[in-house]
C-alpha cells in the first residue's frame, strides 16, 4: 500500500515541477506569419525565458502581449531614449541604428520612450506590425526574451 502513496507522490512532484517550470521559467512559443522573417520563419518553434526587465538588451527579441494574442519582435529604442525614423533609417537619440535587419519603411515619426517602455520592431520591416503602428510597449507587456530554437532542426540552438 506504500508504495502506491509513493508512486502517486512521485508523480505528483514531477507534475507539480513540470507545471512551475512552465509557469515560471520558461515558456514554448510558435511563429506565425512572416514580420520576423531572416530570423525566424513561420512555424518555427522557441523557447521564451520569463524574467526580469533588467534582462533586456537592446537588439534582443521578446515575447510581447497585445491584448489579443502574443507578437515576438526585436528590441529597437531602450526606456528613457528617443526613436526616430527618418528617410526609412532608425536612429536612436539620433545617432543611426547599425542593427543589419532592413530599413524601416512608412512615415518619418519621433517617439520619446518613458522609462518603462521599449521601442520594438519586426525584422522583416515591410510586412511587420510593430511600434511604427502602436506605438512604444510598457514593460508590463513584455511576457519574456526568446533564449533557444527548437524547431526547424537546421536552426536548432540558442538565441
Amino acid at each position: 500500500m506504500f508504495s502506491v502513496y509513493r508512486k502517486f507522490g512521485v508523480l505528483f512532484l514531477c507534475a507539480a515541477s513540470i507545471l512551475t517550470f512552465r509557469c515560471f521559467v520558461l515558456e514554448h512559443v510558435i511563429v506565425f506569419g512572416d514580420s520576423m522573417s531572416g530570423s525566424f520563419e513561420s512555424g518555427s518553434v522557441l523557447l521564451s525565458r520569463k524574467y526580469g526587465l533588467s534582462d533586456i538588451d537592446r537588439f534582443d527579441v521578446i515575447v510581447v502581449d497585445t491584448g489579443r494574442y502574443n507578437v515576438i519582435k526585436r528590441v529597437i529604442g531602450m526606456p528613457g531614449e528617443t526613436v526616430s525614423i527618418k528617410n526609412n533609417i532608425v536612429y536612436i537619440n539620433g545617432v543611426a541604428v547599425r542593427e543589419g535587419y532592413g530599413s524601416a519603411p512608412g512615415a518619418d515619426n519621433v517617439w520619446i520612450l518613458h522609462e518603462d517602455e521599449y521601442f520594438i520592431l519586426g525584422d522583416n520591416r515591410t510586412s511587420s506590425i510593430d511600434s511604427r503602428s502602436y506605438g512604444p510597449v510598457g514593460s508590463d507587456k513584455i511576457r519574456g526574451k526568446i533564449v533557444f530554437q527548437l524547431f526547424p532542426y537546421a536552426k536548432f540552438g540558442f538565441s
